[in-house]
């Protein structure tokens, strides 16, 4: 039996469209109905991907390099500036080869220079004010202590 409101194909004996819900009429119907609903088709539009899109070979070593100049900063750590300053200048140096700008060693490298330049320059004043206090204890003016 179909349905005269929408052509939906329902079992015999329905009082409603399975469909649509409306009255099925009590005689059956065998024949298609006049009224056939169009049929929607719905096309996903699936993105291109670029097979020539050059990759990075020196995005992973980026990753430690800007980790450690952030460690370097944070820590005052020298050593890990030095590190990142090497694996920011090799990851550069791999990128550049392979024609890809790499935000992540420029960003390492930077991190790390700013962290080596905070270390050493706190360096240099410990030294100097061990120096000084050195000097202040040869000359004779902690003898009141």
């Amino acid at each position: 039996m179909f349905c005269n409101n929408c052509g939906n194909n329902c079992r015999d004996g329905l009082a409603f469209c399975t469909n649509c819900g409306s009255r099925l009429s009590s005689l059956p119907h065998q024949a298609q109905p006049s009224f056939v609903p169009p049929q929607v088709i719905y096309v996903q539009q699936v993105p291109v991907q670029e097979v020539n899109k050059p990759k990075n070979p020196g995005f992973v070593l980026s990753i430690p390099a800007m980790i450690s100049g952030i460690i370097s900063i944070v820590d005052i750590n020298i050593l890990f500036g030095i590190a990142g300053i090497i694996m920011s200048a090799i990851s550069m140096a791999k990128g550049k080869k392979s024609g890809v700008k790499n935000g992540m060693a420029i960003a390492g490298l930077v991190c790390s220079i700013i962290g080596t330049v905070i270390g050493a320059t706190l360096i240099v004043l410990l030294v100097l004010s061990y120096i000084g206090a050195i000097q202040d204890i040869y000359s004779g003016s902690f003898s009141q202590f």
